[in-house]
Formats: C-alpha cells, sequence, structure tokens
C-alpha cells in the first residue's frame, strides 16, 4: 500500500512539471508571436534589408506551433496582436487566426491565416494557411455531406485599386488531416474574383455571386495545379459566361461538389441549331464561335 501510495505523489509530481513546463512554453511562444509581430510597425518604410515574407513565414511556424498546444479567445489573440476570424462550435472546433502587415501599395494589407482544428479525440492540430491563401477569411459554413466533412470558407482581400478579391475555398477535415485540394469547384479547391458579393444560403446549400460588372466575372485558381484537362476549364468558363446580363451566378452544394443552378452544358458548333437565326435569316453570333451552349432557343443534337 505504502509503494503504491509512493508511486501516485511520484507521478502526480511529474504531471505536474510537464503541465508546468507546457504552460510555460505555450507563454514564451505567444511572447515571441507578439514581439515578431511588433517588427511589421513602420513596414515598408523600413531599410531594405527588412524582409516582410520571410518574417511572416517565422511568424506563421511559431503560431502553429502554439495552436498545437492551446486555443486563444479573441481576447488573448488581440493581445499577442492576431485576430480570430472565424470559428465553428461543432466537433470539428475550427478557428482561424490572422495576422497582417501593410505592404505599402495598392494591395493595403496582406494577411496570412493559420488554420486549428481537433479530431474526435479532442487533439488539437494545425496549419500554415497562408502557404495556399493569402486572405481574411470572415465566413465558414458546414456543407452538408453524408460521409465528409467538408467546410465552405469565404472572404476578402484588397487587389489593387481597382479589384477587391473575393474567395470561396472548399476544405475538407479528416480527423488530422486538412485537405486543401478537394475538388469542389468541377476540379478545383477554390475560385477566386474581383469585385464580388458572396452569399451563402445555408438551407439550400447554395451559394450567390453577384458582380458589379461583366468584366468582373472571371474567376482565378490555380489552373497548372487543379485545372488539368480542357474539359475542367471549359466548364469552369461556361459558368461565368451565360450570366453577363444578370451579374449573377448560383452554385448548389449537391453533397460531394458544387453545381451551376440552370447550368446550359457547352457542346460542339457542329451540334448547335439556333433556332432564332434560322427565322430571322442573319448570321448569329453562334456561328462565329467554336462551340454554343444549349439553351431555350438553341437545338442540340
Amino acid at each position: 500500500m505504502k509503494t503504491y501510495k509512493i508511486g501516485l505523489v511520484i507521478f502526480l509530481i511529474i504531471c505536474s512539471n510537464i503541465t508546468g513546463i507546457s504552460q510555460q512554453n505555450i507563454k514564451t511562444l505567444a511572447s515571441q508571436i507578439k514581439k515578431n509581430i511588433s517588427k511589421f510597425d513602420g513596414y515598408p518604410f523600413k531599410d531594405d534589408t527588412f524582409d516582410a515574407d520571410s518574417l511572416s513565414l517565422v511568424i506563421a511556424n511559431q503560431l502553429v506551433r502554439l495552436l498545437k498546444k492551446a486555443t486563444l479567445s479573441e481576447k488573448e489573440s488581440k493581445e499577442i496582436g492576431l485576430e480570430l476570424s472565424v470559428k465553428t462550435t461543432d466537433s470539428s472546433n475550427i478557428r482561424i487566426y490572422n495576422f497582417w502587415y501593410t505592404s505599402g501599395g495598392s494591395r493595403a494589407s496582406i494577411t496570412h491565416p493559420v488554420i486549428q482544428w481537433t479530431n474526435k479525440e479532442g487533439k488539437l492540430f494545425a496549419y500554415n494557411f497562408s502557404k495556399y491563401a493569402n486572405c481574411e477569411f470572415t465566413e465558414i459554413n458546414r456543407l452538408s455531406s453524408s460521409s465528409k466533412r467538408l467546410y465552405l470558407l469565404t472572404g476578402h482581400e484588397p487587389g489593387n485599386g481597382a479589384c477587391v478579391q473575393g474567395f470561396i475555398y472548399t476544405i475538407q477535415i479528416k480527423g488530422g488531416y486538412l485537405i486543401l485540394d478537394y475538388p469542389a469547384f468541377v476540379s478545383a479547391p477554390y475560385l477566386g474574383f474581383c469585385n464580388v458579393q458572396i452569399d451563402f444560403d445555408k438551407k439550400k446549400q447554395q451559394l450567390d455571386l453577384s458582380f458589379d460588372t461583366y468584366r468582373d466575372m472571371y474567376y482565378h485558381t490555380d489552373e497548372k495545379k487543379y485545372l488539368k484537362n480542357k474539359k475542367s476549364i471549359q466548364k469552369l468558363d461556361a459558368w461565368f459566361t451565360q450570366d453577363t446580363a444578370t451579374l449573377s451566378v448560383k452554385l448548389k452544394f449537391n453533397g460531394n461538389r458544387f453545381r451551376k443552378v440552370n447550368y446550359f452544358p457547352t457542346v460542339p458548333l457542329e451540334k448547335c441549331f439556333d433556332v432564332w437565326s434560322f427565322f430571322n435569316m442573319t448570321t448569329s453570333l453562334v456561328f462565329k464561335a467554336q462551340s454554343c451552349v444549349c439553351t431555350w432557343f438553341t437545338v442540340c443534337f
């Protein structure tokens, strides 16, 4: 019995020491992050030797180490120069923390997001999201899927004087893994736009994208990485070229991927018969292209 009690006391002392060391490490990391973020003060008017990108990577790596040990409240985040921009209340407990610096150009601030989540056992994980996206995500929504933990992130970031970038990004949580290349938009995980209003209807699981002008109705993504075949590019192109009159695009999530609402496929020109051109007896624009769109006034066969 005495041996058991002595062993239990020693075990509790060891656990107490480990906890103390862990808390000290967290405080040290938080202090280092705060100090490094403060180095951005005065940038870009520092000397030429100041490397903002290298410092950002150091801070992001420190933050990843910290977030694998603890979560931060909004107040705690602000105290060390961070912003807790979005979070979920489900078991994944996703949180995105941002830090940023002023570029000094038309882009204004450059945001560096770091994401934190937990697995089913409650273990913390973190990843430097800024490796994939420099964006201030302002909203996160769970996507309805019977077999996957999928989330839609939406956010904005200054592009230049004429463009405020809007982003839609789908991520997947798979235990301790963060999947950042889930093909939610044809074969791409994210799409970016200029001057777009992004709204998501949770009940309908539908994205509504509204643009200022038809010139803004183009998307950008990492085409070399995600759009590896001509068919994928053509399909995405068609999503954003058929609604230039309404300046809006609606995308609905079907449990696996987003699909365009009222999407009309593009087919080779030889398979089109333009009814309007037949009755008008004039040359339609459809015959000046290499392909046509199947709509109510065009018969495809």
